[in-house]
This record gives structure tokens, C-alpha cells and sequence, in this order.
């Protein structure tokens, strides 16, 4: 008997921009506008798909762009803590313009994340593993379409785990641009009793 193969599509989304002044907004619960989240979840219900579920960051961010895209589709919100933002430490959710002493330390961060953490951050390793591990129990447990509303450091460890790349290069940070509102296809082929066969990156960062 030919086996049979599906194809499971999950959107990575990554939330609206916050309110607030320029700074490292990891585990701090910022705010974004309303009406970046409606944009959002309007521009997304034009798309010729419809998820089996929502999965979202615990942090408000991300939350509340679930809740404005559920209003879109009859299925209810999966909120996972694993899938937060990076923890930056002592430099988290405080403004660049109050870090004008650390400028230094943040600069060596930004140059080479995995070399330099930041104060009582997380380590990028650490983060590293915790999303992929996220991640791997998300497709153990979800077999069908879906949208995973996240964060911009989020996605990239993900594609890093799927396209194999060294997430601890410098360039992988520096380059790979998530926007707000982005959304980033991931496809699974999948055999008749579910097991995965394959992961694809089909577009990256596609507005």
C-alpha cells in the first residue's frame, strides 16, 4: 500500500512593535497599540489559511495579538512560557539612554552575544535550549496547521535549529532581520502515523 505523506504549515509571528523608549525588552511585560495587533490579525485573515491553533509567548506582547486573531477563528489560545524572549538580566526592559555607563558592555553583546552575555542574563546556549526544546514539543503535540505568535530572538534560534546554522555566530543575530508583524512559514511533512520526515523554512520574514 503507497504510503501516505501531509503537509503540516506553521506561521511564526512575530508580535507588534512596543510602546516605549529604545531598550532590551526581553522578559519585561511591554505593552504595543491596539491597533497594531488589529492590522495584524486583519492582514493575517487574508490569508488563504486557516489554523487548527494558536500558540503564544505568556508575555502581554504576544498574548494579545492571539487574542485579536482568535477573534478571526473558533479555536481557542495555547500560551506557552517556554516560548519567551531572551532574559537579559540587569540591562532587561531598562531604557539605552539610563545604560550610558554600560554602553561598552552592551556594544561587546551586540557584537558577540554568545561571548559576552549580559549581567545575570540568560545564556544564549541556554536560550537556545530552551526554545528548541519548545519547539520539538510543539510539533510532538501539534499535527495539524498553526501559528506560533512569538518574538523576534525566538524565531531565529528556531530557523537556526531547522537550517542547522551556528546560532552562536555573531552574524546570525546581526543580520537576520525579524520585523514586527512578520510572518515567517515553517512546513512539516509528516508520515500517515504523524512521525516527522522533514522540516522546509518556505519564506523568511515575508510582511
Amino acid at each position: 500500500m503507497e504510503e501516505k505523506y501531509h503537509t503540516q504549515t506553521l506561521y511564526l509571528i512575530r508580535h507588534a512593535k512596543v510602546i516605549g523608549d529604545p531598550a532590551l525588552y526581553g522578559h519585561t511585560d511591554a505593552k504595543v497599540n491596539g491597533e497594531d495587533n488589529q492590522n495584524i490579525a486583519l492582514r493575517l485573515s487574508g490569508l488563504d489559511f486557516t489554523p487548527d491553533c494558536i500558540v503564544t509567548s505568556s508575555l502581554y506582547r504576544c498574548h494579545s495579538l492571539a487574542t485579536e486573531i482568535a477573534r478571526h477563528y473558533p479555536i481557542s489560545i495555547q500560551v506557552n512560557a517556554q516560548f519567551k524572549e531572551m532574559n537579559f538580566g540587569d540591562f532587561d526592559g531598562i531604557l539605552f539612554d539610563e545604560l550610558s555607563q554600560e554602553w561598552t558592555q552592551l556594544e561587546r553583546f551586540w557584537a558577540d552575544p554568545a561571548e559576552y552575555p549580559l549581567p545575570n542574563s540568560e545564556l544564549l546556549s541556554a536560550f537556545y535550549d530552551r526554545i528548541t526544546q519548545a519547539w520539538q514539543q510543539l510539533l510532538d503535540a501539534q499535527s495539524g496547521d498553526g501559528l506560533l505568535i512569538c518574538h523576534g530572538g525566538v524565531i531565529r534560534m528556531i530557523l537556526a535549529g531547522i537550517l542547522g546554522v551556528d546560532f552562536k555566530q555573531p552574524q546570525w543575530h546581526s543580520s537576520l532581520q525579524i520585523a514586527n508583524g512578520s510572518t515567517t512559514q515553517i512546513d512539516i511533512l509528516r508520515d500517515s502515523s504523524g512521525k516527522v520526515l522533514g522540516t522546509k523554512v518556505v519564506n523568511i520574514n515575508q510582511l
